[in-house]
């Protein structure tokens, strides 16, 4: 059984989880604020770390005892390509995605002896109307702009890395544990 539970808390969340959770998919969204490094403001930095890096972090560390009492599960983190590469003027967001990488290659040497898996999906240039508006990818010269820097000359379909996830959460990924897994057409 597959259970969407929203929350603007960790309280929130865990508030909604019947003590039993067999898989963990942190799927944190904060939108990337375009400005030079000189330029960051502080509650910009600190925001931007609270929303990707901090939350996932609290919810995974509240929600790990069901897992570790079962000895059993897998924790999904739903991050970014961007820190392979970097981001110019997007420095808070590559900083906190990059972080939440780190979390996950963290989590699963810890977690391992519990036999839970931890992995990342870092995706990148999927198709979405937060990131590609309908009318950029309705004119040519601007997508041809938009896939230029992408190997395989075109945006990611969103079942494409849910695909992924898919198989990450299933058991036939019981032996996949610590890697961070770039989505983004060979862009990194």
């Amino acid at each position: 059984k597959v259970e969407l539970i929203p929350g603007d808390s960790v309280q929130d969340i865990i508030a909604k989880v019947n003590n039993r959770i067999d898989v963990l998919i942190n799927n944190d969204g904060y939108p990337a604020v375009r400005n030079p490094i000189n330029k960051v403001e502080r509650k910009e930095l600190i925001q931007t770390l609270n929303e990707l890096t901090v939350f996932p972090f609290e919810l995974t560390s509240q929600l790990l005892p069901y897992m570790q009492e079962r000895r059993q599960g897998k924790i999904i983190f739903i991050t970014s390509a961007t820190p392979f590469r970097g981001l110019p003027n997007y420095s808070p967001y590559a900083v906190a995605r990059g972080a939440t990488n780190a979390m996950a290659l963290t989590f699963a040497q810890e977690l391992a002896r519990y036999n839970i898996q931890v992995n990342a999906v870092a995706p990148n240039f999927i198709e979405s109307p937060t990131y590609f508006p309908q009318h950029l990818l309705d004119n040519p010269e601007t997508y041809e702009k938009i896939v230029r820097p992408i190997p395989l000359k075109r945006l990611g379909k969103p079942e494409e890395p849910a695909e992924l996830v898919a198989f990450l959460a299933s058991e036939r990924a019981d032996y996949i544990t610590g890697q961070i897994m770039p989505f983004a057409g060979g862009w990194a």
